[in-house]
Parts: structure tokens; sequence; C-alpha cells
């Protein structure tokens, strides 16, 4: 099987994975649209959005550079591959613990910033174990990014959505609001502990100081870009909590914001496997890099085009189904959204050729 074609049967495989845990998801949104009251709503969102601005801050640099660099150091050179893991692992479990102390400290002005209103401290704190579950669940990802288990990707892909779903639901109906915060990280912890233990055998401890200082310098390159890519994923979600008074018209954007935020996770979960296989064939010259090149754009296209034209073409029905009337005016955010969807999947070969190519 030739290179290209290897890498677009690993799409695939990771599209299964991802498309069963949206189902999943799916699944959640139904019940906090119904359930929950917008307050809840939106404080639910913002355990998200701060997990993922911890995991951008707390990176250094190390996901992208774990993607890019390591699938070709496994090949080269395994002594710098581990050096490079270890010093990654040593970078999460500083970012996991430092993000948590800084959540615990800001947890009242994180909750009066969204909700305009004291008294949302008590609920982030409560939040903070899920948090740091969702920040060691990306951080499975990227190591199974750059050793190409795709296959533990696509399985973590689901588990964590079922059992994040399933344990924030059985929590909420035992123990309300509160339980419901408690079962996200309780569900959301089994898979990931399970695959941890399946990934043991890259588990490997951090090198030498000096080795460690010389693989942060390579991750700090890629700093910057992994900041534009928060921004360009989550930006929006920020300035409208911050500057959005209203709770319930705050609320009615992060539905279908929440809907699409999966499949932005479904995308990116295309984009781990092009990466990682463009990283491999930038050795062999630009013949190979414009052939497999050619192929990801015919996949993607044949992939977003189909999906955003069924998306638009429900919008209505979709957001009657996820949100009924209690959040009927979300149906103008949710086309806008289907088109950014199409133009980040359309567009993504491009991105990803430069990204890969480019030195840091």
């Amino acid at each position: 099987m030739s290179r290209a074609k290897e890498a677009t049967t690993q799409t695939l495989v990771v599209l299964f994975g991802r498309s069963l845990g949206i189902v999943a998801s799916l699944a959640s949104v139904l019940f906090l649209t119904r359930y929950l009251t917008a307050r809840e709503l939106i404080l639910t969102q913002v355990t998200s959005l701060v997990s993922e601005l911890i995991s951008t801050v707390g990176d250094l640099g190390f996901g992208l550079a774990m993607q890019r660099r390591l699938p070709a150091l496994l090949e080269s050179d395994v002594d710098e591959a581990n050096g490079l893991i270890g010093t990654f692992l040593l970078a999460s479990l500083a970012t996991i613990t430092v993000g948590s102390i800084i959540v615990y400290l800001l947890a009242e002005r994180i909750g009066a910033s969204f909700l305009k209103e004291p008294g949302g401290g008590n609920f982030i704190v409560l939040a903070i174990p899920a948090v740091a579950v969702q920040i060691w669940r990306n951080q499975l990802f990227v190591l199974m990014q750059g050793t190409r288990s795709f296959g533990r990707y696509s399985v973590l892909s689901l588990t964590y959505q079922l059992c994040w779903v399933s344990g924030s639901i059985a929590f909420y109906f035992a123990w309300g609001f509160k339980g419901f915060l408690v079962g996200l990280a309780f569900g959301a912890a089994l898979p990931c502990a399970y695959e941890t233990w399946k990934m043991r055998r890259f588990l490997v401890m951090p090198p030498a100081s000096g080795k460690c200082v010389q693989f942060f310098r390579l991750a700090l390159g890629y700093y910057p870009e992994r900041f534009v890519n928060f921004a360009y994923t989550y930006a929006d979600q920020w300035v409208v909590g911050f500057f959005l008074k209203d709770k319930q018209a705050l609320a009615t954007y992060f539905v279908p914001r929440r809907f699409f935020d999966q499949l932005l996770a479904l995308l990116e979960g295309f984009w781990s496997v092009p990466t990682n296989a463009l990283s491999r064939e930038s050795a062999r010259g630009p013949d190979a890099i414009a052939r497999s090149l050619a192929s990801f754009k015919r996949v993607f296209l044949y992939i977003f085009a189909p999906l955003t034209a069924g998306l638009l073409a429900s919008s209505y029905f979709l957001v009657d189904i996820l949100a009924g009337d209690k959040y009927h005016d979300a149906v103008w955010s949710f086309g806008i959204l289907s088109f950014f969807f199409f133009f980040s999947g359309v567009f993504a070969p491009q991105a990803i050729s430069v990204m890969v190519l480019a030195r840091p």
C-alpha cells in the first residue's frame, strides 16, 4: 500500500471514530438544551473553553512539534523521539497542575465574566477535575497522532464522548447540576485512564536537563502558530461571552456553536493524518508531496461539500431537534457556522502543506 493510500485509510478510520463520537455528543446537546437553564449551559461551555485555553497556553508548541517532528524521529532516531516525548509529558503534567491552581484562584472572576453576575465561582471550582481530564485527553490525542496510533485515537474519540455524556447525565439526575459537573470528570476519566494504560510504552521519562532545554527550544518555534489555531477556533466564543450581556442570547449562540465544536473536532482529527503523512513524505521530494496533497484535496472535498450542503438544507430542522422552541433563534448562527465549517474543511490540505513544509 502506498503512503497516500495508507494515509487515506487512516483518515477514514479517524472519521469513523469521530463520527460515532459526534452522535454521542448530539445526545449531550439534546440533554443540555432541555434540562439545563441558560445559566447552567453557559457554565458548561465555559468549562470547555477554559480547558482549551489552558491547553494552548501550557502547550509551549509541543503539540505541533509532536505531530510534525515525532513521526520522522521514530523512524530515524528512537532516542531523540523518546526525548521529545518525555519532555512533552513533563510539560503536560506541569500544565495540568498549574492550570488547575489558576482556575481555582480565578474561578469567581471567570464565572462573573460570562454570567455578568456573581455566584458562578463555586461551579467553576467543581469543574476543575473535568478541566484537568480534558487537558489530559488533548495531550493523549497529540501523543497518538505523533506515534501514528490512529486506531487508539479513534477508540478514545468514541469512548470519551460516550462516557462523558453518560456519566454527566447520570450524575445530574442523582445530584443536580453540581453532580453534572462532577460526572463530567468521572465519566471522561475512565476512557482516558484506559487509553493511558494502552499507550504506556510511550510514557517515557524526560531526558537530562540539557536535552529538555533543546526540545523546549524546538517546541517554542511552533508556539505562535498554536495561538493562531486557538484564536481561529475559539476566539468568537470568548468575545461573545465577554461582551454579550443577555444570558439567554449567549446560551442561544452556544447551542449551535457547541454542535460545530464537535464538527471542528472531526476536522481536527482529519488534520492529524495528512499532517503526519506529509511530514514523512517531505523527505521523498516535491513529487511525492504533490501526489499526496492531490489525494488529500479530493478526499476533503468529497467529504465536506455534501456534508455542508446537508447541514444548510436541514439547519431549521436540526436546530429544532437540538434545541426546540427554547433556542430557536439559533438558526441564523447555525447557517453562518456551516459555511465556516465548509471552508475550514476544503482548504485544510493547503493549510497543512504550508504548516508542515515551512520552517517553524
